[in-house]
C-alpha cells in the first residue's frame, strides 16, 4: 500500500506540475487528447509501475520519481497510431503489416520523444535519454541504437523494466512483481537490469 501511495501522488503531483506551467501544459494536453486511448493508458500505467518499482528499489527522491512520471508521459508522444504503440520490437512489425514509411516512424519514434523533450527546459536531461532508450533491449537487439545492458543508463533500465512488466500484466492478469522477474532472471542478468531486479525484490 505504501508503495501505490507514492505512486500516485508522484503521478498527480507530475500531471499538477505540467498544469501549472503554460509551456509544459501542451504534454497535458496531449495526454488529454488521446484519453481512453491505448497511448493515453499505457502512459499513466508506466508512470504508476515505474514509480513503484523505482520505489521498491531504494530510489525515493521525488525528482527521480518526476523523471519517470514526464518520461512515461512523453515516450510515445509522437505516434498516433494505436498499432505502433503497441509493438514492443522490430520483430513485432511484421506481423501487423506496417508499410515502410510506418517502420520508420516507428523505428525513430524513441528519437523524436527525445528531440521533443530537449525543447523544454523545465524538462531534467535525463529523461531525454529515458525516452530515447525505451526500446533498448538487454541484449541489444532493441532500437534506435541498439545498445545492450552495459551501455543501457539506470533509469532507462528501469523504465524498460516496467514497460516490459505492464506488457506482461496486459498479458496476465496473475502475474505478480515476483514471478515476472524469476520468468525474466535470465534476460535481467546483466549491468543496471540485475541491480534492479536484485534491489526490487529485497536483494
Amino acid at each position: 500500500p505504501e508503495v501505490q501511495r507514492i505512486a500516485k501522488s508522484s503521478v498527480a503531483m507530475t500531471i499538477k506540475t505540467l498544469g501549472s506551467k503554460p509551456r509544459l501544459s501542451v504534454i497535458l494536453e496531449d495526454l488529454k487528447i488521446k484519453e481512453g486511448s491505448y497511448i493515453s493508458g499505457h502512459s499513466l500505467m508506466v508512470a504508476n509501475v515505474g514509480c513503484s518499482l523505482a520505489y521498491r528499489a531504494g530510489w525515493t527522491s521525488a525528482p527521480t520519481l518526476f523523471k519517470i512520471c514526464l518520461a512515461a508521459f512523453l515516450h510515445d508522444i509522437s505516434l498516433h497510431h494505436e498499432v505502433m504503440a503497441r509493438i514492443r520490437s522490430m520483430d513485432e512489425v511484421r506481423s501487423v503489416g506496417l508499410d515502410v514509411e510506418q517502420v520508420k516512424e516507428l523505428r525513430l519514434h524513441p528519437i523524436r520523444a527525445g528531440e521533443y523533450a530537449r525543447q523544454f527546459s523545465e524538462i531534467p536531461t535525463e529523461v531525454e535519454q529515458i525516452v530515447i532508450q525505451h526500446h533498448e533491449r538487454p541484449d541489444g537487439s532493441g532500437f534506435p541504437r541498439g545498445l545492450n545492458a552495459t551501455q543501457i543508463s539506470p533509469l532507462g533500465a528501469l523504465f524498460i523494466i516496467a514497460e516490459d512488466l505492464v506488457h506482461e500484466a496486459l498479458e496476465d492478469s496473475g502475474i505478480t512483481v515476483n514471478s515476472f522477474f524469476e520468468k525474466r532472471a535470465a534476460y535481467y542478468s546483466r549491468g543496471q537490469f540485475k541491480k534492479i531486479a536484485t534491489a526490487v525484490r529485497g536483494g
